[in-house]
């Protein structure tokens, strides 16, 4: 089968929300919400292209490519206007809310998926986390926020109302790098500290390569205590340290 040849813009404009694109004297605007995926790369050729699938029909159809102004054979990681468009996409595509117990085994996928060295669901289990037992923990002790991209779950973050931890974090990579993981732990923070916390810790990898560590000091995290695993903490300027029940 012949691969459909995409619409190439002539014109691509960023206007926040939004992206007005020109081609053949045809002008549409679409909001970010309405472009149901991004993806960048080469393929044919070395130059980078940009190609975008619209969620309905337009004038220039359901996908369109164009080419970066100003790229010269950048790579991903380097095209940081690029990165940070996709990043904005992705945001306003995403939504964020309560974790239900029902989403439990969507979260042990997400963390297995994105946990260094992991075996899987049997070395959670063997570290005592199975589904009953986090169901118990969100009816009793911990609250936490997902966020679902096309009804999928990327990533979420849990933290303990009874002892001050931030508990758990996890993002699938793919979607790394685009805010998802600073806004659930904002979350996280935010409930910890309406719950009268002063200052609240979670524990992470003593290893500093880890990319988890650099990720919490860069939100504000600072080193605590070397325990085996590293533990970090926050400290909140206002508030009580006795946890509301």
């Amino acid at each position: 089968m012949k691969s459909k040849e995409l619409k190439v813009l002539d014109e691509v404009y960023d206007d926040g929300d939004s992206l007005l694109l020109r081609n053949s004297g045809k002008e549409i605007r679409v909001n970010l919400g309405d472009i149901k995926h991004i993806r960048y790369g080469t393929k044919r050729s070395r130059r980078p292209t940009v190609i975008m699938n619209f969620r309905q029909d337009t004038e220039l159809g359901t996908e369109v490519r164009f080419w970066p102004a100003g790229e010269d054979l950048l790579s991903w990681d380097e095209n940081n206007d690029i990165e940070e468009l996709i990043g904005r996409i992705y945001q306003a595509n995403a939504k964020y809310r309560e974790i239900q117990l029902e989403d439990i085994p969507a979260l042990f996928e997400v963390r297995i998926a994105t946990w260094e060295n992991s075996n899987g669901a049997e070395e959670l289990e063997s570290l005592g986390y199975t589904y009953n037992v986090v169901k118990q923990m969100l009816k009793h002790t911990h609250q936490g926020w997902l966020c679902e991209i096309e009804n999928r779950v990327v990533g979420f973050a849990i933290g303990n109302r009874k002892t001050g931890e931030m508990w758990v974090i996890a993002v699938l990579r793919e979607y790394e790098g685009n805010g998802i993981g600073k806004r659930l732990l904002t979350m996280v923070e935010d409930s910890l500290w309406a719950r009268g916390w002063l200052e609240i810790w979670l524990t992470t990898d003593p290893n500093e390569k880890v990319r988890a560590v650099g990720f919490f000091r860069h939100l504000g995290w600072e080193d605590w205590k070397m325990d085996g695993n590293r533990f970090m903490q926050k400290k909140q300027s206002d508030g009580m340290t006795t946890a509301k029940t």
